[in-house]
């Protein structure tokens, strides 16, 4: 039996594809059209220019090999549920200058449209048989096609709801709910580590948040029990990366995890308080410095001298003579003593302090800081 619906290059659509294979220069078929046949079946003729009516066209959505079968080319487009309120019985593949590549029929279709109470997405799929695949590009503008549900169903990571488990095998990237996350199948085996299973991407890393309270898939930095069994992959990564150390090694203000002594638990690192600082890595503004190391307060070295001394003036009385620099200044000032003669002379003696006190110019505080303001410090796990 002769097939009744069939798809087939028209003469225009074999001359241009002759052109594409000689010239190295790809076909280039943008658009789908789809008619009603003026309402009678339709037969395919390759010499047609146009549909014979056409009802729609729209860019494809997409123009692939067959996986089962190189030689055959499927273009796919998709008509929205509120489009329709007609019959579809042919379509026509359109190159970019609007020329007719190909045509098929297909069984009648009834197009709904929404509107007038029962709606569908139609998917149109064209399966066209040529010599040279290679020879034939789609061109789309991706603001205007469609997305067919398998596709979306591919495409979208699979959606874990709060409470459910983490799968025991690798299915690809997940969202869980739990960890507010994308997770992916991890393995942290160094340093003694032993975890393979799904993990944050982000799983370690240090968030600075604008709430008193951290968000799901977040715990504060500084907290002392976590469990080992829960929080699994963050010890095991703590562990993989060099940030575990003996519980008496622990420092807090260094990003260090250590275990407890009940065996069940560990702690985080401790960072609240602190100020972060861009790791050196060997630029050599701050050398020396070990990731994760922690680093005191320190002001630029302040200094400067002062010569104070008394001696007599050449009148009745003493004069301060002093010389300073450095931090340090004075301020030049005659004392008068009790009367001398030249024939008599009397002895002085008294004392010169110099008193240094920032806060009677500047604020201070207990610690060296900038302006700053407060955020939490949260964790990923």
């Amino acid at each position: 039996m002769s097939a009744i619906y069939f798809a087939i290059l028209t003469d225009a659509g074999q001359a241009k594809m002759a052109n594409a294979i000689a010239l190295g220069i790809p076909l280039k078929i943008t658009n789908m059209a789809v008619g009603d046949g003026n309402g009678q079946p339709v037969t395919p003729n390759a010499a047609q220019t146009v549909l014979i009516r056409e009802n729609r066209r729209a860019p494809l959505n997409t123009l692939f090999q067959d996986p089962l079968n190189q030689a055959q080319l499927v273009a796919e487009q998709i008509i929205p549920e509120d489009v329709g309120d007609w019959w579809i019985r042919e379509v026509g593949l359109f190159s970019e200058d609007g020329t007719l590549i190909a045509v098929a029929n297909c069984p009648d279709t009834y197009k709904p449209l929404l509107s007038s109470g029962a709606g569908r997405t139609q998917v149109i799929r064209l399966v066209l048989v040529v010599s040279d695949t290679s020879a034939v590009e789609l061109k789309i503008d991706p603001s205007v096609v469609l997305a067919t549900r398998q596709y979306v169903d591919k495409s979208v990571f699979p959606r874990l709801k709060s409470g459910v488990a983490l799968p025991t095998a690798d299915i690809g990237p997940i969202w869980h709910d739990d960890y507010a996350s994308i997770m992916t199948w991890q393995a942290f085996t160094a340093n003694s580590a032993n975890y393979q299973g799904y993990a944050s991407q982000l799983i370690g890393s240090l968030l600075l948040d604008t709430q008193p309270t951290a968000r799901p898939g977040y715990i504060k930095s500084g907290v002392q029990n976590l469990s080992r069994a829960t929080y699994a992959a963050l010890r095991a990564w703590a562990m993989h990366n060099g940030r575990m150390v003996a519980p008496g090694a622990w420092l807090a203000g260094t990003i260090q995890c250590a275990d407890n002594a009940d065996g069940t638990t560990f702690r985080v690192f401790d960072v609240r308080g602190e100020f972060m600082r861009a790791w050196d890595d060997g630029r050599g503004v701050d050398p020396g410095r070990q990731l994760g190391s922690a680093q005191g307060d320190a002001i630029r070295n302040i200094v400067g001298t002062a010569n104070i001394g008394l001696q007599p003036s050449a009148g009745f009385g003493l004069l301060f003579n002093t010389i300073s620099n450095g931090a340090l200044t004075h301020a030049e000032t005659s004392v008068t003593g009790r009367g001398a003669s030249t024939t008599q002379s009397t002895q002085s003696t008294g004392n010169v302090g110099i008193k240094i006190d920032a806060s009677l110019s500047v604020p201070t505080a207990p610690e060296n800081r900038p302006r700053n303001t407060a955020l939490l410090a949260a964790i990923k796990y």
